[in-house]
Protein backbone atom coordinates (compact mmCIF):
# COMPACT_ATOMS: atom_id res chain seq x y z
CA UNK A 1 0.00 0.00 0.00
CA UNK A 2 2.65 2.14 0.77
CA UNK A 3 4.51 1.70 -2.46
CA UNK A 4 1.52 2.41 -4.15
CA UNK A 5 0.99 5.98 -2.23
CA UNK A 6 4.43 6.36 -3.02
CA UNK A 7 3.84 6.16 -7.03
CA UNK A 8 1.11 7.85 -6.98
CA UNK A 9 2.18 10.91 -5.56
CA UNK A 10 5.88 10.75 -7.29
CA UNK A 11 3.50 10.62 -10.96
CA UNK A 12 2.75 13.89 -10.70
CA UNK A 13 5.61 15.33 -9.37
CA UNK A 14 7.41 13.91 -12.23
CA UNK A 15 5.41 15.11 -14.93
CA UNK A 16 5.69 19.14 -13.40
CA UNK A 17 8.85 18.33 -13.15
CA UNK A 18 8.58 17.61 -17.41
CA UNK A 19 6.65 20.39 -17.52
CA UNK A 20 8.99 22.72 -15.74
CA UNK A 21 12.02 21.24 -18.14
CA UNK A 22 9.92 22.29 -21.19
CA UNK A 23 8.91 26.05 -20.09
CA UNK A 24 13.00 26.56 -19.59
CA UNK A 25 13.47 25.06 -23.07
CA UNK A 26 11.16 27.10 -25.14
CA UNK A 27 12.49 30.14 -23.26
CA UNK A 28 16.15 29.69 -23.83
CA UNK A 29 15.08 28.64 -27.03
CA UNK A 30 15.15 24.81 -27.88
CA UNK A 31 12.11 24.73 -28.93
CA UNK A 32 12.32 27.11 -31.91
CA UNK A 33 15.55 25.28 -33.41
CA UNK A 34 16.03 23.03 -35.90
CA UNK A 35 16.68 19.67 -35.64
CA UNK A 36 18.69 18.37 -39.17
CA UNK A 37 18.45 14.47 -39.11
CA UNK A 38 20.53 12.88 -41.41
CA UNK A 39 19.98 9.64 -43.27
CA UNK A 40 22.76 6.72 -43.40
CA UNK A 41 23.64 6.93 -46.92
CA UNK A 42 24.00 9.61 -49.56
CA UNK A 43 21.42 12.34 -49.43
CA UNK A 44 18.65 12.16 -51.88
CA UNK A 45 17.55 15.75 -50.81
CA UNK A 46 15.73 17.60 -47.81
CA UNK A 47 12.69 17.68 -46.03
CA UNK A 48 11.26 20.68 -44.09
CA UNK A 49 9.07 18.81 -41.65
CA UNK A 50 7.14 21.55 -39.18
CA UNK A 51 5.56 19.06 -36.11
CA UNK A 52 6.69 18.10 -33.11
CA UNK A 53 10.19 18.28 -31.79
CA UNK A 54 9.70 16.24 -28.29
CA UNK A 55 10.68 12.74 -29.61
CA UNK A 56 14.09 14.08 -30.68
CA UNK A 57 14.26 16.55 -27.51
CA UNK A 58 12.79 13.85 -24.91
CA UNK A 59 12.87 10.66 -26.97
CA UNK A 60 11.57 9.12 -23.76
CA UNK A 61 8.26 10.44 -25.71
CA UNK A 62 8.03 8.56 -28.20
CA UNK A 63 6.83 5.46 -26.73
CA UNK A 64 5.53 6.57 -23.70
CA UNK A 65 3.18 10.31 -23.79
CA UNK A 66 -0.69 10.74 -23.18
CA UNK A 67 -1.03 12.29 -26.67
CA UNK A 68 -0.58 9.88 -30.15
CA UNK A 69 1.49 12.86 -31.57
CA UNK A 70 4.84 12.53 -30.25
CA UNK A 71 5.01 8.79 -31.75
CA UNK A 72 3.29 9.58 -34.99
CA UNK A 73 5.69 12.71 -35.66
CA UNK A 74 8.87 10.37 -34.84
CA UNK A 75 7.86 7.85 -37.39
CA UNK A 76 6.65 10.47 -40.21
CA UNK A 77 10.14 12.30 -40.03
CA UNK A 78 11.73 9.16 -39.86
CA UNK A 79 10.30 7.56 -42.71
CA UNK A 80 12.21 10.36 -45.07
CA UNK A 81 15.09 9.91 -43.02
CA UNK A 82 15.12 6.24 -44.26
CA UNK A 83 13.53 6.79 -47.72
CA UNK A 84 17.63 8.93 -47.91
CA UNK A 85 16.55 12.48 -47.09
CA UNK A 86 17.83 15.04 -44.60
CA UNK A 87 15.21 16.05 -42.78
CA UNK A 88 14.69 19.59 -40.58
CA UNK A 89 12.34 18.95 -38.44
CA UNK A 90 10.63 22.17 -36.67
CA UNK A 91 7.86 22.97 -34.16
CA UNK A 92 4.74 23.06 -35.73
CA UNK A 93 4.34 27.06 -34.03
CA UNK A 94 7.83 28.31 -35.69
CA UNK A 95 7.16 31.32 -37.33
CA UNK A 96 11.06 31.72 -38.12
CA UNK A 97 11.93 28.59 -40.17
CA UNK A 98 12.67 28.89 -43.50
CA UNK A 99 12.99 25.62 -45.57
CA UNK A 100 16.09 25.14 -47.35
CA UNK A 101 16.90 25.17 -51.64
CA UNK A 102 16.74 21.80 -52.24
CA UNK A 103 13.48 20.99 -50.36
CA UNK A 104 11.81 18.02 -52.23
CA UNK A 105 9.16 17.59 -49.40
CA UNK A 106 7.55 20.09 -47.12
CA UNK A 107 5.18 18.59 -44.71
CA UNK A 108 3.39 21.01 -41.77
CA UNK A 109 1.09 20.30 -39.27
CA UNK A 110 -1.05 23.83 -38.97
CA UNK A 111 -0.37 27.16 -40.10
CA UNK A 112 3.30 27.34 -42.33
CA UNK A 113 2.81 26.07 -45.83
CA UNK A 114 1.00 28.87 -47.26
CA UNK A 115 3.87 31.05 -46.00
CA UNK A 116 6.53 28.97 -47.32
CA UNK A 117 4.82 28.44 -50.55
CA UNK A 118 6.68 31.23 -52.62
CA UNK A 119 10.16 30.00 -51.42
CA UNK A 120 9.53 26.19 -52.18
CA UNK A 121 11.94 25.18 -55.33
CA UNK A 122 9.89 23.73 -58.12
CA UNK A 123 8.61 19.97 -58.09
CA UNK A 124 8.55 20.25 -54.06
CA UNK A 125 5.54 18.09 -52.86
CA UNK A 126 3.87 20.09 -50.35
CA UNK A 127 2.06 17.57 -47.67
CA UNK A 128 -0.73 19.00 -45.55
CA UNK A 129 -0.88 17.00 -41.70
CA UNK A 130 -4.13 17.90 -40.42
CA UNK A 131 -4.61 16.86 -36.58
CA UNK A 132 -8.11 18.88 -36.49
CA UNK A 133 -11.09 19.81 -38.30
CA UNK A 134 -10.55 22.91 -41.13
CA UNK A 135 -9.48 26.06 -38.78
CA UNK A 136 -12.49 27.81 -39.99
CA UNK A 137 -14.73 25.18 -38.89
CA UNK A 138 -13.02 24.82 -35.49
CA UNK A 139 -12.82 28.26 -34.41
CA UNK A 140 -16.70 28.82 -35.20
CA UNK A 141 -17.22 26.34 -33.72
CA UNK A 142 -16.41 26.38 -30.74
CA UNK A 143 -17.60 30.28 -30.53
CA UNK A 144 -20.89 28.62 -30.88
CA UNK A 145 -20.46 26.47 -27.63
CA UNK A 146 -18.92 29.15 -25.82
CA UNK A 147 -22.19 31.28 -27.28
CA UNK A 148 -24.47 28.59 -25.73
CA UNK A 149 -22.92 28.47 -22.52
CA UNK A 150 -22.91 32.51 -22.46
CA UNK A 151 -26.93 32.38 -22.82
CA UNK A 152 -27.49 29.52 -19.97
CA UNK A 153 -25.12 30.52 -17.71
CA UNK A 154 -24.91 34.15 -18.19
CA UNK A 155 -20.98 34.12 -18.44
CA UNK A 156 -18.65 34.56 -21.38
CA UNK A 157 -15.24 31.99 -21.49
CA UNK A 158 -12.67 32.23 -22.87
CA UNK A 159 -11.87 30.59 -26.04
CA UNK A 160 -9.19 27.55 -25.59
CA UNK A 161 -8.34 26.11 -28.72
CA UNK A 162 -8.54 28.84 -31.30
CA UNK A 163 -6.67 28.38 -34.34
CA UNK A 164 -4.59 30.98 -36.46
CA UNK A 165 -6.38 31.43 -40.14
CA UNK A 166 -4.22 30.45 -42.82
CA UNK A 167 -4.59 28.42 -46.10
CA UNK A 168 -2.64 25.71 -45.73
CA UNK A 169 -4.49 23.16 -47.53
CA UNK A 170 -5.25 25.43 -50.76
CA UNK A 171 -1.21 25.61 -50.74
CA UNK A 172 -1.01 21.59 -50.55
CA UNK A 173 -0.93 18.81 -53.33
CA UNK A 174 -1.88 16.55 -50.84
CA UNK A 175 -4.12 16.44 -47.42
CA UNK A 176 -3.71 13.96 -44.69
CA UNK A 177 -6.12 13.74 -41.94
CA UNK A 178 -6.01 11.10 -39.00
CA UNK A 179 -9.81 11.77 -38.15
CA UNK A 180 -13.17 9.85 -39.88
CA UNK A 181 -14.99 11.48 -43.31
CA UNK A 182 -16.48 13.97 -40.93
CA UNK A 183 -12.91 16.28 -40.26
CA UNK A 184 -12.52 15.31 -44.36
CA UNK A 185 -15.58 17.26 -45.65
CA UNK A 186 -14.40 20.22 -43.48
CA UNK A 187 -11.47 20.10 -46.29
CA UNK A 188 -13.00 19.12 -49.23
CA UNK A 189 -14.13 22.77 -50.73
CA UNK A 190 -10.18 23.07 -52.14
CA UNK A 191 -10.35 19.93 -54.34
CA UNK A 192 -7.40 18.66 -53.22
CA UNK A 193 -6.50 14.54 -52.69
CA UNK A 194 -6.89 13.43 -49.54
CA UNK A 195 -5.70 10.67 -48.07
CA UNK A 196 -6.89 9.13 -44.44
CA UNK A 197 -4.30 7.33 -41.98
CA UNK A 198 -5.85 6.94 -38.60
CA UNK A 199 -5.24 8.02 -35.36
CA UNK A 200 -3.35 5.72 -33.33
CA UNK A 201 -3.24 4.87 -29.88
CA UNK A 202 -0.83 5.44 -26.73
CA UNK A 203 -2.58 2.53 -24.68
CA UNK A 204 -3.63 -1.05 -25.64
CA UNK A 205 -5.18 -3.40 -23.02
CA UNK A 206 -7.42 -7.04 -22.86
CA UNK A 207 -10.58 -6.62 -23.38
CA UNK A 208 -12.64 -6.66 -19.49
CA UNK A 209 -14.08 -9.73 -19.98
CA UNK A 210 -14.68 -9.94 -15.94
CA UNK A 211 -16.80 -6.75 -15.86
CA UNK A 212 -20.08 -6.58 -13.97
CA UNK A 213 -21.86 -5.54 -17.03
CA UNK A 214 -25.10 -4.70 -15.30
CA UNK A 215 -23.72 -2.01 -13.07
CA UNK A 216 -21.12 -0.76 -15.82
CA UNK A 217 -24.01 -0.04 -18.52
CA UNK A 218 -24.65 3.14 -16.07
CA UNK A 219 -21.51 4.28 -15.03
CA UNK A 220 -19.71 6.86 -17.32
CA UNK A 221 -16.83 8.78 -18.10
CA UNK A 222 -16.05 11.87 -20.13
CA UNK A 223 -12.17 12.42 -20.86
CA UNK A 224 -10.22 14.93 -22.39
CA UNK A 225 -7.94 17.63 -22.03
CA UNK A 226 -7.52 21.45 -22.64
CA UNK A 227 -10.93 22.90 -24.01
CA UNK A 228 -13.71 22.05 -21.88
CA UNK A 229 -16.07 24.04 -23.85
CA UNK A 230 -14.99 22.84 -26.98
CA UNK A 231 -14.90 18.88 -25.87
CA UNK A 232 -18.74 19.42 -24.95
CA UNK A 233 -17.94 18.71 -20.78
CA UNK A 234 -20.66 21.06 -20.06
CA UNK A 235 -23.39 19.36 -22.16
CA UNK A 236 -22.18 16.00 -20.02
CA UNK A 237 -22.50 17.60 -17.20
CA UNK A 238 -25.74 19.00 -17.64
CA UNK A 239 -27.04 16.36 -19.14
CA UNK A 240 -26.41 13.70 -15.94
CA UNK A 241 -27.60 16.43 -13.37
CA UNK A 242 -30.95 15.54 -14.99
CA UNK A 243 -29.96 11.68 -14.97
CA UNK A 244 -29.09 11.26 -10.47
CA UNK A 245 -29.75 7.68 -11.04
CA UNK A 246 -26.72 7.71 -13.79
CA UNK A 247 -22.95 8.18 -12.72
CA UNK A 248 -20.67 10.16 -14.70
CA UNK A 249 -16.85 10.26 -13.90
CA UNK A 250 -14.75 13.47 -15.45
CA UNK A 251 -11.27 13.12 -16.30
CA UNK A 252 -9.63 16.13 -17.48
CA UNK A 253 -7.18 19.94 -17.23
CA UNK A 254 -10.35 21.48 -15.12
CA UNK A 255 -7.59 23.51 -13.21
CA UNK A 256 -6.14 24.84 -16.86
CA UNK A 257 -9.75 25.83 -17.52
CA UNK A 258 -10.51 28.14 -14.81
CA UNK A 259 -13.17 30.10 -15.58
CA UNK A 260 -15.07 26.72 -16.89
CA UNK A 261 -14.69 25.27 -13.25
CA UNK A 262 -16.16 28.26 -11.88
CA UNK A 263 -18.79 28.33 -13.84
CA UNK A 264 -19.65 24.45 -13.49
CA UNK A 265 -18.32 24.10 -9.37
CA UNK A 266 -21.31 22.58 -8.19
CA UNK A 267 -21.19 20.03 -11.11
CA UNK A 268 -18.06 19.58 -11.15
CA UNK A 269 -17.94 19.44 -7.08
CA UNK A 270 -21.40 18.99 -5.72
CA UNK A 271 -23.50 16.64 -7.64
CA UNK A 272 -23.71 13.20 -5.87
CA UNK A 273 -23.56 11.32 -9.39
CA UNK A 274 -20.53 13.34 -10.75
CA UNK A 275 -17.13 12.86 -10.11
CA UNK A 276 -14.37 14.77 -10.65
CA UNK A 277 -10.73 13.44 -11.07
CA UNK A 278 -9.08 16.04 -12.63
CA UNK A 279 -6.31 15.63 -15.23
CA UNK A 280 -5.53 11.67 -15.39
CA UNK A 281 -2.66 10.46 -17.78
CA UNK A 282 -4.02 8.07 -19.93
CA UNK A 283 -0.64 5.86 -19.44
CA UNK A 284 -1.38 6.01 -16.00
CA UNK A 285 -2.39 2.83 -13.92
CA UNK A 286 -5.11 5.84 -12.78
CA UNK A 287 -6.59 5.43 -15.81
CA UNK A 288 -7.79 2.08 -16.00
CA UNK A 289 -8.97 2.51 -12.38
CA UNK A 290 -11.58 5.03 -13.87
CA UNK A 291 -12.56 3.01 -16.42
CA UNK A 292 -13.04 -0.27 -14.40
CA UNK A 293 -16.71 0.48 -13.64
CA UNK A 294 -17.57 1.88 -16.36
CA UNK A 295 -18.92 1.28 -19.40
CA UNK A 296 -19.51 4.20 -22.04
CA UNK A 297 -17.49 7.45 -22.82
CA UNK A 298 -19.44 10.16 -23.77
CA UNK A 299 -17.55 13.00 -25.56
CA UNK A 300 -20.14 15.88 -27.48
CA UNK A 301 -17.30 17.67 -28.65
CA UNK A 302 -17.65 20.20 -31.61
CA UNK A 303 -14.74 19.72 -33.63
CA UNK A 304 -12.39 17.10 -33.64
CA UNK A 305 -9.32 15.64 -35.72
CA UNK A 306 -10.15 12.16 -34.40
CA UNK A 307 -10.64 12.43 -30.79
CA UNK A 308 -7.82 10.49 -29.36
CA UNK A 309 -9.15 10.32 -25.95
CA UNK A 310 -12.39 8.40 -26.95
CA UNK A 311 -10.17 6.05 -29.22
CA UNK A 312 -7.79 5.07 -25.79
CA UNK A 313 -10.84 4.99 -23.84
CA UNK A 314 -12.28 2.15 -26.58
CA UNK A 315 -8.92 0.22 -26.18
CA UNK A 316 -10.24 0.10 -22.81
CA UNK A 317 -13.11 -1.84 -23.95
CA UNK A 318 -15.69 1.52 -23.18
CA UNK A 319 -18.31 1.81 -26.07
CA UNK A 320 -18.39 5.93 -27.21
CA UNK A 321 -21.52 7.78 -27.41
CA UNK A 322 -20.56 11.20 -28.92
CA UNK A 323 -21.55 13.76 -31.36
CA UNK A 324 -20.74 13.06 -34.94
CA UNK A 325 -18.23 15.91 -35.08
CA UNK A 326 -16.10 14.07 -32.73
CA UNK A 327 -14.68 12.49 -35.65
CA UNK A 328 -15.09 8.48 -34.41
CA UNK A 329 -16.84 5.85 -36.35
CA UNK A 330 -19.51 4.09 -34.02
CA UNK A 331 -20.08 1.35 -36.32
CA UNK A 332 -23.17 -0.71 -34.78
CA UNK A 333 -21.46 -0.63 -30.95
CA UNK A 334 -21.32 2.95 -30.35
CA UNK A 335 -24.23 5.66 -30.33
CA UNK A 336 -23.97 9.22 -32.41
CA UNK A 337 -26.04 11.76 -30.91
CA UNK A 338 -28.57 12.89 -32.94
CA UNK A 339 -27.39 16.53 -32.06
CA UNK A 340 -25.54 18.14 -29.38
CA UNK A 341 -29.04 19.16 -27.77
CA UNK A 342 -28.88 18.62 -23.92
CA UNK A 343 -32.20 16.47 -24.53
CA UNK A 344 -30.98 14.48 -27.20
CA UNK A 345 -27.48 13.40 -25.50
CA UNK A 346 -29.92 12.72 -22.43
CA UNK A 347 -31.65 10.02 -25.04
CA UNK A 348 -28.57 8.30 -25.92
CA UNK A 349 -27.38 7.68 -22.95
CA UNK A 350 -30.60 6.36 -21.12
CA UNK A 351 -31.46 4.02 -24.15
CA UNK A 352 -27.75 2.88 -23.72
CA UNK A 353 -28.43 2.48 -19.95
CA UNK A 354 -31.53 0.47 -20.79
CA UNK A 355 -29.24 -1.86 -22.84
CA UNK A 356 -29.63 -5.77 -21.79
CA UNK A 357 -25.63 -6.36 -19.94
CA UNK A 358 -25.44 -9.06 -22.65
CA UNK A 359 -25.61 -6.79 -25.15
CA UNK A 360 -23.58 -4.22 -23.52
CA UNK A 361 -20.83 -6.92 -23.65
CA UNK A 362 -21.05 -7.30 -26.97
CA UNK A 363 -21.22 -3.79 -28.01
CA UNK A 364 -17.83 -3.04 -25.79
CA UNK A 365 -16.05 -6.01 -27.67
CA UNK A 366 -16.63 -4.64 -30.66
CA UNK A 367 -15.63 -1.32 -29.80
CA UNK A 368 -12.70 -2.68 -28.71
CA UNK A 369 -12.25 -4.94 -31.87
CA UNK A 370 -12.44 -2.32 -33.96
CA UNK A 371 -9.61 0.24 -32.28
CA UNK A 372 -7.43 -2.68 -32.18
CA UNK A 373 -7.74 -3.01 -36.46
CA UNK A 374 -7.71 0.36 -37.24
CA UNK A 375 -6.35 2.81 -34.47
CA UNK A 376 -2.75 1.20 -33.44
CA UNK A 377 0.39 1.92 -34.03
CA UNK A 378 0.87 -1.24 -36.77
CA UNK A 379 -2.08 0.19 -39.01
CA UNK A 380 -0.85 3.92 -38.57
CA UNK A 381 3.16 2.85 -39.96
CA UNK A 382 1.08 0.42 -41.93
CA UNK A 383 -0.99 2.66 -43.67
CA UNK A 384 1.37 5.69 -43.88
CA UNK A 385 4.03 3.40 -45.63
CA UNK A 386 1.87 2.43 -48.13
CA UNK A 387 1.06 6.47 -48.79
CA UNK A 388 4.87 7.06 -48.65
CA UNK A 389 5.60 4.37 -51.37
CA UNK A 390 2.86 4.71 -53.35
CA UNK A 391 1.86 8.36 -53.43
CA UNK A 392 5.03 10.06 -52.59
CA UNK A 393 7.51 7.32 -54.32
CA UNK A 394 9.68 7.00 -51.27
CA UNK A 395 11.95 4.09 -51.37
CA UNK A 396 11.56 2.12 -48.66
CA UNK A 397 13.01 -1.04 -46.65
CA UNK A 398 10.37 -4.20 -46.92
CA UNK A 399 8.31 -4.07 -43.59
Amino acid sequence: MAHRFRFQFLRPARRALGWGARQIDGLIGRHGEMLALRPGGPVRGSVAFAYLTDPWIYPESINRHYHTNRWESWLMAETFREAGYRVEVVNYDNIHYRPPVDCAFAFDLERNLDRWTANLPPGCVKLHHASTTHWLHWNRAELRRIAGIQQRRGISLVPRRQIPPNRCVEAADHMLYVGNAFTAETYAYAGRPMHRIPISTVITTDWPAQKDWDQARRHFIWFGSVGLAHKGLDLALEAFVRMPGLHLTVAGAVDLDQDFKAAYHRELFATPNIKCAGFVDVCSPAFLELVADCAGVVYPSCAEGGAGSVICCMHAGLVPLVTREASIDVGDFGLENRSDAIDDIIADVQRFAALPPGEVATRSRAAWEHVRRVHSRENFRRVWRQFARETLKLSLRDD
